[in-house]
């Protein structure tokens, strides 16, 4: 944005000459608006923004906050809008408003199944849920349990892709995952097994 004219002061009926003056504003954020999320806790989807107020303007760096709330797989739509104010005395000072349309994130199976043979499962079932926004927090979690004449399977995992909300802490994710199976079979005898699994992980972005 700029405002420009002539310098009253500078005019020169004579010469025929005034001087001209602009005064150039530079576009800076002054407000982030969030609109649209219903499930999806606004810090969430603020954590996620590099552009924030106080900062120039930037359309690349909007495109690179675009790619990142598009990546979390929690919208199906997802417009930026820039907008004039919020102080009409100060052109320079923008609002950056981020249009959001929540998708589902849940998922749930059930299924059945039939396996025979000597090392087949028999009559087994299986049953699952998993969410990667759970409570519009932005952490993920699922359970899958398989349950069958002669197997039986249980799998527990959970992510929390930012520790905190600080600065420093945001640069940590957590992430682990609980298993457990047995199984019985008669070939050529009668076997028992079972086994189980706990991993946890702990990473820096």
């Amino acid at each position: 944005n700029f405002e420009g004219g002539i310098d009253p002061s500078s005019i020169d009926l004579k010469a025929g000459t005034a001087d001209v003056k602009y005064n150039i504003y530079v576009a800076r954020v002054a407000v982030v608006e969030i609109t649209g999320n219903t499930r999806t806790k606004d810090a969430v989807i603020r954590r996620e923004l590099r552009v924030r107020p106080g900062q120039v303007l930037n359309t690349d760096a909007i495109k690179r906050d675009y790619e990142r709330l598009n990546s979390l797989g929690f919208f199906s739509k997802i417009e930026p809008d820039i907008k004039e104010g919020p102080d009409p005395k100060k052109p320079q000072l923008v609002t950056v408003v981020w249009h959001v349309t929540e998708q589902r994130t849940a998922q749930a199976s059930v299924g059945f199944g039939y396996s025979g043979g000597l090392t087949g499962q028999g009559l087994y079932g299986t049953l699952g849920f998993s969410d990667n926004n759970l409570h519009g927090t932005g952490n993920s979690a699922s359970i899958q349990f398989e349950k069958g004449a002669r197997t039986s399977v249980a799998q527990l995992s959970a992510s929390v892709p930012y520790l905190g909300s600080t600065p420093q802490s945001m640069k940590y994710s957590l992430s682990g995952s609980l298993f457990t199976n047995s199984s019985t079979y008669y070939y050529p005898v009668y076997n028992v097994s079972t086994s189980g699994i706990t991993s946890i992980g702990c990473s820096v972005n």
